[in-house]
């Protein structure tokens, strides 16, 4: 006797309805978006983080908040906030990646600065490769089925980025220290959040710069530059601290101040580990953030090699050293092979040196080719 099997689903969906994002700092409100999320009965922080968090500084002790509200339930003082900026002249919006409705996807917005009208095309060419960069690479590959990607054009008055000379660019962004690849500050935050408003929505904003060379932040937003070399790892080393709340992944650094160590048997990313790892007793003996010119005096630092059976690694970043010529590393007045990839944008070097006694070292930067 045939038989039938019926079966009954039932699809159950969170309530979704026009909710208010509100943006604070340091608890005033700069900003009030209406938005299409998973709506809530009462007020929600949903996160906050430093307002600017750099590599070589303290994280700023201004706080960046975003607070949810129902419908009905926005303070009257805000509600004069509440109207949507949806223009800006010459502007344009793309979305580059489309993977679902906003509520229930993470949706990245990239704004430019330091592109002009005629560079339109080139900001959007930036904003698909640093994307593809994103999602290309191992740590957020699988993930894209989750991310929606926006890129919102704002022309700026003139090409590139304020450095020693002032570039009049929409966003204001600048570098700080002057005359250095390290970081790239915001300027007129309210402007930005005008920008960042363009976009349909927005969890996590990246502001792109229109410049060559190594830069970019961490804390509001995720800033880079559109370096072939750099821009792509800077992106996702700040989309870290901004999106998974993670610390350095090097000694020092003011972003995270805990422990960075756990046993390796009970290691608690050891599902993350390959298979075949080496576990290493180690001690960083020396550590310096300078930023110098060699141009006009070499660097030097002494460090103290400790009894027992160790090898020194040092590890070296620089800008602008094109060739293994352009500057010699030395170890105790003996030239060390660097490891690494010279370009004229900021690189990363590595070195070992086996069979060191114990006692003090010297290791010296010294400039080779004068370039200016």
């Amino acid at each position: 006797m045939p038989k039938v099997a019926i079966f009954f689903v039932l699809l159950l969906t969170a309530q979704t309805h026009a909710d208010w994002l509100v943006d604070k700092v340091d608890g005033k409100a700069i900003q009030v978006r209406e938005i299409e999320k998973n709506s809530v009965n009462e007020a929600q922080t949903l996160s906050s983080r430093p307002m600017v968090m750099a590599e070589d500084l303290p994280p700023s002790k201004e706080i960046y908040s975003i607070q949810q509200y129902p419908q009905d339930g926005l303070p009257k003082e805000l509600r004069v906030m509440t109207h949507s900026f949806t223009s800006w002249p010459g502007s344009e919006v793309r979305t580059i990646v489309d993977q679902g409705p906003s509520q229930n996807r993470i949706d990245l917005t990239i704004v430019g600065d330091g592109y002009t009208d005629i560079e339109k095309a080139k900001f959007f060419e930036d904003a698909q490769r640093i994307t593809d960069d994103l999602f290309g690479e191992t740590t957020f590959h699988s993930y894209l089925p989750l991310f929606n990607v926006h890129a919102v054009f704002v022309p700026s008055k003139e090409s590139g980025l304020t450095d020693k000379s002032k570039v009049d660019t929409a966003l204001g962004l600048y570098r700080n220290p002057a005359g250095s690849k390290r970081g790239i500050y915001p300027g007129n935050t309210s402007i930005i959040e005008k920008a960042i408003s363009l976009a349909r929505d927005t969890d996590y904003p990246i502001l792109l710069a229109n410049d060559d060379f190594y830069g970019g932040l961490g804390g509001r937003y995720a800033i880079t530059t559109r370096s072939i070399e750099s821009g792509s790892m800077v992106l996702r080393h700040e989309l870290g601290h901004n999106f998974g709340n993670v610390g350095e992944e090097y000694d020092g650094g003011y972003v995270y101040q805990g422990a960075n160590f756990d046993s390796h048997r009970e290691a608690h990313w050891k599902y993350w580990n390959s298979r075949n790892y080496q576990v290493f007793d180690s001690k960083i003996l020396s550590g310096d953030y300078v930023w110098q010119d060699l141009k006009n005096n070499p660097y030097r630092a002494k460090f103290q090699v400790p009894t027992g059976d160790y090898f020194v690694q040092g590890q070296v970043s620089t800008v602008g050293w094109s060739t293994a010529e352009d500057v010699h590393v030395s170890l105790d007045n003996s030239i060390v092979d660097l490891d690494g990839l010279f370009t004229d944008d900021r690189s990363f070097f590595y070195f070992e040196r086996h069979g060191l006694v114990p006692g003090e070292h010297t290791v010296e930067a010294k400039e080779n080719i004068s370039d200016g």
